[in-house]
């Protein structure tokens, strides 16, 4: 059985190397800190990668605009938002909840995740 492949983006490095620790064994995890790369890794690995999780908050551009532009170019991507600061006016905004999966709130509890990603992948 092939392992499924993530790409993880979130501009905190630790944020990162925790969840490709976590999930490594069950995941091939790819990490990205910078949002502007994601694009060009999709591009160079899209058969490759399975699904795409993002974080909300980064400094170059919000997740929600990120997971906008992954549709854009690949509308059959799977995209979950991953945030600790899941803002009122993005949840009420239909149109940019219909374009992610599902949505974690941080900190994330490993096993309700690992239900998520395998419900996300199932789909």
């Amino acid at each position: 059985m092939t392992r499924h492949t993530i790409l993880y983006v979130d501009d905190e490095l630790m944020n990162l190397k925790l969840f490709a620790l976590q999930f490594r064994k069950e995941y091939e995890v790819l990490t990205e800190t910078d949002p502007s790369k994601v694009l060009t890794i999709l591009q160079e690995q899209s058969t490759k990668i399975d699904l795409v999780i993002t974080d909300y908050m980064m400094p170059q551009i919000n997740g929600m605009d990120l997971v906008r532009l992954i549709k854009q170019h690949f509308p059959d991507k799977i995209c979950i938002m991953l945030t600790g600061f899941m803002v009122d006016e993005v949840l009420k905004d239909e149109s940019a909840m219909s374009l992610i999966h599902d949505y974690i709130l941080k900190p994330y509890d490993r096993s309700d995740l690992m239900q998520k990603l395998h419900k996300a992948l199932a789909a």
